[in-house]
């Protein structure tokens, strides 16, 4: 079945609540048996006529097969049931399946009467809910699903390709089970076992400018690696089409093969890419680690392909033991896409540089040198560093800096959490408790002060979103010492915590500190000169 299976999932659960919520005991033992056998021809059949046996008529994936096959069955024990709305954090809710049973079933109880007039809709043969395609062999399913869907649901590659493989596995032999099993062993075991797996591979992330779940992107970056998929002349909506092109001529020991393939590179994706985790914490000399969360906090997947073919390639188990040779790849596209997103470099030839990676046409030391001296060169990063817009990305620089410098630390942790928040030392909105005479601006290139308000202004505005004028809190501060002075903002109003109470210990945010002791003011200069400093850092280490 291509679409319609949480529909009939849905309706089939709906009709069973509607039966076992009728008040049966006030029509009679005669309604209730023709009730139980339009239930029956509904939602069951028999292989044999004259067989006893009753098998449901939809079958779901070994997930959900055994919790849906007890709702219609009538055995599921309701007392069990555990809504997710009434579930703590820490407590495992039931199976949506479950859950949904439950649902129709307090309907029914809060209006006893919805039940008949439902059971009687959904059984009227007037009433047509649902419409059945029929599709030849020879007809795209994907471009009649977009066609008849007018709900604006997607019908995801991922959906197609699968069904594609398993369909032409199918087609390559007479034995239909043995297909069955190796797709349980494979397919389902890698990407269906349980109801985390499935939200996993569910889950959504940025493709290009694109959002799709991360097994359309991990089959994009299969698509990739065999060489397949050309970004320049192919877009992810022909992923169906160029799967069933690939697969066309394959007999079923080259198709196992693949999919064994695919599933591999599902669980280096899965160990290593899109793994949520607010409570990681982080060391500066974990490489690969570093580069992963530096292209995550980007938002930039569009290497991943790559990365997958390298992992494969050098057969990289876990983060323990990783080449040397593998290293310097990461990092060299840590470096090329930290410097882009900086520079605000145009991404859209990412996806070529990946493709290009995986022939073989440069390396990724050839393709950072390639762009070192143009839109990335050192000179526009440090100029970026001056307008830093973004407070994600700035975050994300302050972090690894911060991390950098503890390796020689011995005073403090050399892991950290990655849950800082952005302060703007002289604020954004600036006039009302930093006025243009104090402290007074300053052209940081000469040190003349600037009398000139119109100036002054853009000067201080420009001054704010500088790096340098950038630290990290423990805690975001108060939204009322925010716009405060310098001495407030730091030292708090009496009533409200500062800068000191939730930064002290981050050599990045006391060296701030210390200047304020050191009864040193905080200027365009201060900040012009924090951010040479950090702007040095940077390139030590991207």
């Amino acid at each position: 079945m291509v679409d319609g299976q949480q529909r009939l999932t849905t309706l089939s659960i709906l009709l069973r609540s509607c039966f076992d919520s009728i008040q049966f005991h006030e029509k009679g033992e005669e309604i209730h048996n023709e009730a139980r056998v339009k239930l029956r021809s509904v939602l069951f059949y028999k292989l044999k006529e004259l067989s006893n046996e009753y098998l449901i008529k939809i079958r779901h994936s070994q997930v959900d097969e055994n919790v849906y096959s007890s709702v219609i069955n009538g055995e599921v024990d309701r007392e069990k049931i555990r809504m997710s709305s009434e579930t703590k954090k820490h407590e495992s809710s039931s199976s949506n399946i479950e859950q949904c049973y439950e649902f129709f079933m307090r309907n029914f109880e809060r209006n006893p009467d919805h039940a008949e007039k439902i059971w009687n809709l959904l059984l009227n043969e007037n009433n047509k809910i649902l419409v059945k395609i029929d599709l030849g062999s020879d007809e795209n399913e994907q471009a009649i699903f977009d066609t008849v869907n007018t709900a604006g649901v997607r019908l995801t590659s991922a959906d197609t390709i699968k069904n594609a493989l398993f369909q032409k596995a199918i087609e390559n032999t007479e034995n239909r089970e043995n297909v069955i099993k190796f797709y349980k062993r494979t397919w389902e075991a890698t990407f269906a076992n349980d109801d985390e797996t499935i939200r996993y591979w569910a889950a959504q992330q940025s493709l290009g400018r694109l959002m799709r779940d991360r097994l359309e992107i991990l089959l994009h970056s299969v698509a990739l690696i065999e060489r397949f998929y050309d970004p320049t002349s192919h877009r992810i909506s022909d992923l169906p089409e160029l799967y069933k092109s690939f697969i066309e001529t394959m007999d079923n020991p080259t198709l196992y093969s693949f999919i064994h393939n695919v599933c591999r590179y599902a669980e280096l994706f899965k160990k290593f890419f899109g793994n949520d985790d607010s409570t990681a914490s982080y060391s500066f000399n974990q490489d690969f680690r570093r580069a992963l969360h530096i292209l995550d906090v980007c938002d930039v997947s569009t290497f991943h392909a790559y990365i997958l073919k390298i992992l494969n390639d050098y057969h990289v188990a876990d983060e323990t033991v990783l080449p040397v040779e593998f290293i310097n790849e990461v990092r060299n596209i840590e470096r090329y896409v930290l410097r882009h997103v900086v520079c605000g470099a145009s991404l859209k030839n990412f996806n070529k540089d990946c493709s290009d990676l995986i022939a073989g046409n440069f390396t990724t030391k050839e393709m950072l040198a390639n762009k070192l001296d143009e839109s990335i060169s050192d000179s526009i990063v440090q100029h970026s560093l001056k307008e830093m817009k973004t407070n994600r990305i700035t975050n994300l620089i302050l972090f690894w800096i911060e991390l950098k410098r503890r390796i020689k630390d011995s005073k403090h942790e050399h892991d950290l959490k990655f849950n800082f928040s952005l302060e703007h030392v002289m604020p954004k909105k600036w006039i009302e408790h930093w006025p243009l005479s104090s402290p007074v601006v300053t052209n940081v290139e000469t040190g003349e002060v600037i009398d000139n308000d119109i100036l002054g202004t853009e000067v201080r505005n420009a001054a704010v979103l500088e790096i340098g004028n950038a630290i990290l809190l423990k805690s975001t501060l108060n939204s009322s010492l925010r716009n405060f002075n310098f001495e407030t903002k730091i030292r708090g109003d009496g009533k409200k915590l500062g800068i000191k109470h939730y930064a002290s210990s981050l050599t990045l945010s006391s060296e701030i500190i210390d200047a304020f002791e050191e009864g040193k003011q905080w200027d365009e200069v201060s900040i012009r000169n924090r951010t040479i400093r950090l702007s040095n850092e940077f390139l030590n280490i991207w």
